[in-house]
């Protein structure tokens, strides 16, 4: 399992307004070989291919670069966002297997609160 906040979502704010980003929200991570920052560079974008909304952090991006060269099942949602039409000023992003990733967004027993990383800051 692989979070991080995202990086650069005010240099994108139009895309990132425009997406939803809520928590729980699929998202596609894109990786940009030819980018001239960093050739390990990863964009995010919502999962109908609004984007880049962000980036993952640079520190993390080689890693993550490589786990996605394997080929690799891995979903990706949002663990902290906004909705559409709504100005984005934070974007958490986690990465894991279908599994986890189904687990963690699988109904609640009655009576139990949804996780905290997935509770909408609205």
């Amino acid at each position: 399992m692989y979070v991080t906040n995202a990086r650069g979502e005010k240099y994108h704010a139009r895309a990132a307004r425009a997406a939803d980003l809520r928590p729980g929200q699929p998202l596609r991570l894109v990786p940009e070989p030819d980018n001239p920052h960093d050739p390990f560079a990863i964009a995010v974008h919502s999962a109908d291919g609004i984007g880049p909304v962000g980036y993952i952090n640079k520190q993390k991006a080689r890693a993550w670069s490589k786990l996605l060269a394997t080929g690799a099942k891995w979903g990706t949602i949002s663990i902290r966002g906004t909705g559409p039409g709504q100005a984005c000023n934070g974007l958490a992003v986690l990465s894991a297997s279908p599994a986890v990733i189904r687990h963690l967004l699988s109904p609640r027993p009655a009576g139990l609160p949804a996780p905290a990383l997935l509770r909408s800051a609205n």
